[in-house]
């Protein structure tokens, strides 16, 4: 029965402008003993007079109103959690490489390329201007000396999100002051050896016999 009159009044109230401020209703018992509504007078019924909101909308009960929409969650993103630099170790000493250093790096999970990331060097604390993507790098120009060196993953806007922990190294390259530079490589010995081998020293049969001198039939030169 309740069912049925919520039905009816909705029905009433869905009604259009017809209704202005209120609805007449007319409730009657059937021959089975069922309440009925209708809008429709008959013989009998009870005219009963229901209160409407202005353009048939009846307010909602705040206990009844439905929860509200959150915003969707923000897709979690995986964080970094691994950047280190492999080479050069802390403290390694690099013989003349020629201004040219070769770093490699271990970061987990991989550079996200498609976000925007990426790899940022510090030398001895200023940012090298090129970003790169891979964990092998090289770099140029570097003067012999010490050197400090970080990494940092960064993304867009230049925001490091990771860094990894400083090293320092040392390059060693000649001088081009030292009198005659480094000494030459040794070089290979291009004489075939002897064979048999011969005694040292070696011994040769004088070609001609010993001589008085002066020589014989001429005078002993004047020393003035």
């Amino acid at each position: 029965m309740k069912g049925s009159a919520i039905m009816l009044l909705l029905a009433l109230a869905f009604s259009g402008t017809e209704l202005a401020c209120a609805a007449t209703v007319y409730k009657w018992t059937d021959d089975q003993g069922k309440v009925m509504y209708s809008d429709t007078p008959r013989r009998g019924a009870i005219e009963m007079d229901v209160p409407t909101e202005p353009a048939g909308i009846i307010p909602v009960p705040p206990e009844k109103m439905p929860a509200p929409r959150q915003p969707a969650a923000e897709k979690s993103v995986e964080r970094y959690g691994t950047l280190i630099i492999v080479s050069p170790t802390n403290e390694q000493v690099l013989d003349n490489p020629q201004g040219r250093v070769n770093v490699s790096l271990a970061v987990k999970p991989s550079v996200r390329t498609d976000q925007g990331h990426a790899i940022r060097l510090v030398m001895d604390g200023q940012p090298l201007e090129t970003p790169y993507t891979g964990g092998e790098i090289f770099i140029t120009n570097v003067v012999r000396g010490t050197h400090t060196l970080q990494v940092e993953v960064v993304d867009r806007a230049g925001n490091a999100l990771i860094a990894s922990q400083a090293v320092t190294f040392h390059v060693h390259e000649p001088s081009r002051l030292a009198p005659g530079g480094p000494p030459p490589p040794p070089q290979p010995d291009i004489y075939p050896p002897i064979y048999p081998p011969q005694p040292y020293p070696p011994t040769y049969k004088p070609v001609y016999p010993p001589q008085p001198y002066p020589p014989q039939g001429r005078p002993k030169p004047n020393a003035n």
